[in-house]
């Protein structure tokens, strides 16, 4: 049989101390209709079995290990240092709580070049495990968690709820968001990194 052709995504999966959750996302990553290119695992210093997680999808998935040697707390910081390691084209995100439908990559990938558009946006639904202590319920089960894209509603500040695992983006443009702003994700945000970074996309010259 011919060798599998990966599209040209690369996808940065920030975790700290949730193997188990990582696992989840990993599979997910692993099912997917259409595999990515490279599965980057940036590591916030868990110094647990997060490693043996991530090994143990050998040779699955394309996946890199990388452990940053200062634990920093910060999302943002995990996630920008996934970019600087990427190899691809095209960038999409996965927290290690999150998991995908198995054809996110494929639509959104399809939407990406087939709009000639910088960034694509998916919608999220929120599943509530009832068993899992790991999960804070917030909202009802199946409820839809991040409404429809809305720029105008970025750029006010208004509310607009952003997932960064509903992401998917052009290396191109996220280095002119990086330009224009001065860097990748804010690294100094403990909180609402995801909500900042697409405020900036969006006040942005791009039209996102």
């Amino acid at each position: 049989m011919p060798p599998m052709i990966r599209p040209q995504v690369s996808v940065i999966v920030t975790t700290f101390r949730r193997p188990a959750l990582l696992k989840r996302a990993l599979q997910s990553i692993a099912q997917q209709s259409l595999q990515p290119h490279e599965v980057l695992v940036i590591d916030d210093l868990s110094q647990d079995e997060t490693q043996t997680v991530v090994s143990s999808f050998n040779p699955i998935l394309p996946v890199v290990f990388h452990e940053v040697p200062t634990h920093s707390g910060r999302h943002t910081f995990t996630k920008s240092l996934g970019i600087v390691l990427a190899h691809s084209p095209y960038i999409a995100y996965l927290d290690d709580d999150n998991e995908w439908l198995p054809n996110h990559l494929e639509i959104t990938l399809e939407v990406l070049k087939k709009g000639h558009v910088p960034l694509v946006y998916s919608e999220m639904e929120y599943i509530m495990a009832m068993d899992d202590p790991a999960l804070t319920p917030h909202l009802p089960q199946g409820q839809k968690k991040c409404r429809a894209w809305d720029r105008s509603l970025m750029a006010s500040g208004k509310e607009n709820w952003i997932d960064s695992s509903c992401m998917v983006h052009t290396r191109e443009a996220v280095e002119h968001v990086k330009s224009i702003t001065g860097y990748y994700w804010n690294k100094d945000r403990l909180r609402f990194g995801d909500w900042d970074f697409m405020v900036r996309w969006a006040q942005s010259e791009l039209d996102a």
